[in-house]
């Protein structure tokens, strides 16, 4: 995180924010540069050539399609654009849009079945599970088991939207929650999102010309590349194309799930209760109230707290808790407290 003081304003920029930043700079200074006949023109045009002739094959797009969306998913808090791909391919092949967004779905599926694996990896692993990360997974684990019945519908509304599946399916592997009913759900949530991208990506592929045409004759129309790629091989105009897998990534990751279940938990809200009420708590009485399975970073964390928190004090062995009057406090001060739940190592939530 980066703090940026602007006046009496301060700008906090994530390393994605400054990673997108710098990457469209580069693109964009190619665009304005970039010379027909130079090394890096005829490099890119060379790419572009390749991926054309590599998509657009009889022989090869189904494949493609299929074996990018089992590696797209296949990546466990990495993000993979497969979905830029897919729509691009259904683009050069509007024909076959339906089966492509079928086997995409089918292979997205596949593929998310190895962030169910890894939280049982998660689920057996000391190491793992006494890690933040597995702190945080086991929050989401007990946040299922409280309403087991919402699961298919969790699950498939996640698969069937571009929020982080990892969310969800890590959980489902912690808690050794049935493949097999997880799959289901999952198939049928990602082949709505690929068919979809698919039938947009039909819908660009049939009025191309059209909207070339109209990025021709607009000063603005430079836009249109941003989804529209161009109908012949122009490494200006790829490169604008390809600047939207940045663009895609950039607000995939802004999509901060953390924030809003760390404002719905019920650790937060139990904190919030304690902060209102006051009292005497023993450590173990901590650990026990609200599940603590890292017990060496909670008692950081909590001595951490104790320094922030004016009502929070330690004595010996217990943390004594001066009642909160202004509930607007007490919510304020139990979001601090929640944190620890809701924040990966090396990264604060914002």
């Amino acid at each position: 995180m980066v703090d940026i003081k602007l006046g009496k304003h301060r700008l906090r920029l994530r390393f994605i924010d400054i990673f997108t930043l710098v990457m469209l700079a580069i693109i964009y200074i190619l665009v304005a540069v970039v010379k027909e006949g130079g090394i890096i023109y005829t490099g890119i045009e060379n790419i572009s050539t390749w991926w054309r002739d590599f998509g657009t094959s009889s022989t090869n797009y189904l494949l493609i399609a299929f074996l990018i969306s089992i590696i797209g998913n296949s990546s466990v808090m990495i993000v993979i654009p497969y979905v830029l791909v897919i729509y691009s391919l259904s683009i050069s092949n509007p024909e076959a849009w339906v089966w492509i967004g079928l086997l995409s779905g089918i292979g997205a599926a596949l593929g998310e079945a190895v962030s169910y694996y890894v939280g049982r990896l998660i689920g057996s692993s000391k190491k793992v599970q006494n890690s933040e990360v597995g702190e945080k997974f086991h929050r989401m684990r007990l946040q299922f088991e409280r309403s087991p019945k919402t699961i298919p519908i969790v699950v498939f509304l996640f698969a069937a939207s571009p929020l982080p599946d990892d969310m969800i399916l890590v959980p489902m592997g912690l808690m050794k929650y049935p493949y097999y009913k997880t799959i289901l759900p999952c198939v049928l949530g990602k082949t709505i999102l690929t068919a979809i991208t698919c039938w947009l990506g039909w819908q660009v592929g049939l009025n191309q010309d059209f909207l070339v045409e109209v990025a021709e004759y607009y000063s603005w129309g430079d836009l249109i590349y941003l989804i529209v790629p161009s109908d012949t091989v122009n490494p200006r105009k790829d490169l604008i194309s390809f600047s939207s897998i940045f663009i895609f990534i950039w607000l995939f990751l802004k999509i901060n799930l953390d924030k809003l279940m760390k404002r719905r938990s019920p650790e937060r809200r139990m904190f919030e209760t304690m902060l209102l009420e006051g009292g005497n708590f023993t450590f173990e009485e901590w650990v026990a109230t609200f599940s603590v399975i890292n017990h060496e970073q909670f008692l950081i964390f909590l001595n951490s707290l104790v320094e922030k928190l004016d009502p929070l004090t330690q004595m010996d062995n217990k943390y004594h808790i001066d009642p909160v009057l202004s509930k607007k406090q007490a919510y304020k001060q139990s979001l601090e407290f929640a944190e620890f739940f809701f924040t990966e190592a090396g990264e604060k939530s914002e």
